[in-house]
């Protein structure tokens, strides 16, 4: 994959992928941060809130309101 990135992929290909591999939550230049780990650290505080709450993961609740607002949640709480 290294290989190609440098020596195969074009430039807009390169680009695709960078977008798709990282996230930049706070539209300062240079605060990328990798997706997957981001995706873990917003499971790991969905996780405490489902202890905190008495609900469950499954729940209509956080299906549909909590898990698409969570980094806007964790933000408002000041957890992250």
């Amino acid at each position: 994959m290294a290989c190609n990135f440098e020596y195969e992929y074009s430039a807009e290909l390169q680009e695709l992928i960078l977008n798709n591999w990282l996230v930049n939550l706070t539209g300062i230049e240079g605060c990328w941060f990798p997706m997957d780990l981001m995706q873990e650290h917003n499971i790991k505080q969905l996780k405490k809130l489902v202890e905190r709450q008495d609900a469950t993961f499954g729940g209509e609740f956080f299906q549909e309101v909590v898990t698409m607002n969570i980094w806007a949640l964790l933000k408002a709480n000041k957890t992250v």
